[in-house]
């Protein structure tokens, strides 16, 4: 609290582990937020959605212990998230004016992704409409398994058609029976009340479930990034006096904070911008062939080794590779600060590969070196 009234969440911020040595020109700070996200599931408060995104535990299926602890945790989360956007700002404000210090280093972004309609109930924005709702749910949805719920279809499909023969108003959570309206679990769902129960569904899952989780976290953002005191639960006040709330989308918070995972087609945005040293061309071209057939957790543990975080900015990043004497025998070395990698001149691309598996496991969870 004493930090939230001086200001200190918007100072920059230096990381230190205990342990382990390191100077922090920036990539420890992304390490830490990284980090942080990619641990809130340890606390039973959060979860995952199927397609990856982060979103809070429903309220429903919160034991007496974890509700206790919901307030405090998520304002701490909201914090956390808050410093986050104010050390993208330092790091701006430091490319005009400092270039030769922050012009090579990446954006601090945190590791896991937020669901999109958890951001909008933390910017008092939930998606209001059936078809809003549905269009929330398709976006957690992978497109190799997506939610029947989330089609249009299901509203002119017959009951058998949808399998929703039989279906209450109840939706299960946690092996407990949540009503949707008063006497839900006697109610059953015919073709003239299914748009109402869809609705009611989601709205349960999407917006009521995260909604006293949503409240605590923007209070701790709001702590962090607000220009002055302002009342997070006054929605209209909260909503045009909170920047991040008023000048960025649901999308844009998104990818301020969490930026884009490293998929085949990031890493080819990367390569296309490299500035690769001409003494390690042929490594560097065989380092793109072994990223290129990693799946997307393996490419998110390279990227960051190389650069703090396991997610890129959208569009890209700009990447150095030089060379590292020691040939076969030596191992890559990473410039997390400034992403730039030190490659070995390896005899082969087998080599290659089994040397930067080496050393990104080495660095996966500490900085060091081999």
């Amino acid at each position: 609290e004493m930090g939230v009234r001086c200001g200190v969440l918007k100072q920059p911020l230096t990381i230190e582990y205990v342990g382990e040595a390191g100077q922090d020109a920036g990539g420890l700070r992304r390490q830490f937020f990284d980090l942080f996200t990619a641990e809130l599931p340890a606390s039973r408060l959060w979860t995952h959605t199927d397609a990856g995104g982060l979103r809070p535990v429903d309220r429903a299926a919160l034991t007496a212990e974890a509700a206790a602890q919901l307030r405090p945790h998520m304002e701490a989360c909201g914090r956390v998230c808050g410093m986050a956007l104010y050390q993208e700002l330092h790091r701006r404000l430091g490319v005009r004016w400092e270039p030769e210090v922050f012009a090579g280093q990446p954006p601090s972004l945190l590791g896991d992704s937020f669901a999109r309609y958890f951001l909008r109930a933390v910017r008092h924005d939930p998606p209001a409409t059936l078809a809003e709702l549905q269009a929330e749910l398709r976006a957690e949805c992978p497109d190799s398994a997506p939610d029947y719920r989330a089609s249009p279809e299901i509203l002119t499909r017959s009951l058998r058609e949808s399998g929703l023969e039989g279906q209450t108003f109840v939706r299960h959570v946690g092996g407990a029976e949540v009503p949707l309206v008063e006497g839900g679990a006697v109610r059953a769902v015919c073709d003239e009340s299914k748009a109402e129960w869809l609705e009611r569904m989601l709205r349960a899952e999407l917006v009521d479930g995260v909604a006293a989780a949503a409240a605590h976290f923007r209070k701790g953002l709001v702590d962090a990034i607000s220009p002055g005191h302002i009342d997070a639960a006054d929605a209209l006040t909260c909503r045009w006096t909170t920047p991040h709330f008023f000048l960025l989308t649901a999308d844009e918070l998104q990818a301020q904070w969490s930026g884009a995972a490293v998929s085949r087609s990031f890493v080819a945005s990367c390569r296309a911008t490299a500035t690769v040293h001409p003494e390690v061309a042929q490594q560097a071209q065989w380092l793109w062939e072994v990223l290129d057939e990693l799946d997307d957790a393996e490419r998110a543990r390279w990227f960051r080794f190389l650069t703090g975080s396991s997610r890129g900015p959208r569009g890209g990043a700009n990447l150095r590779i030089g060379p590292r004497a020691g040939g076969d025998g030596a191992f890559p070395f990473a410039h997390a600060c400034v992403s730039s990698l030190d490659l070995p001149s390896y005899s082969s691309r087998e080599l290659l590969r089994e040397r930067l598996g080496a050393a990104v496991k080495a660095a996966h969870d500490k900085f060091t070196d081999l």
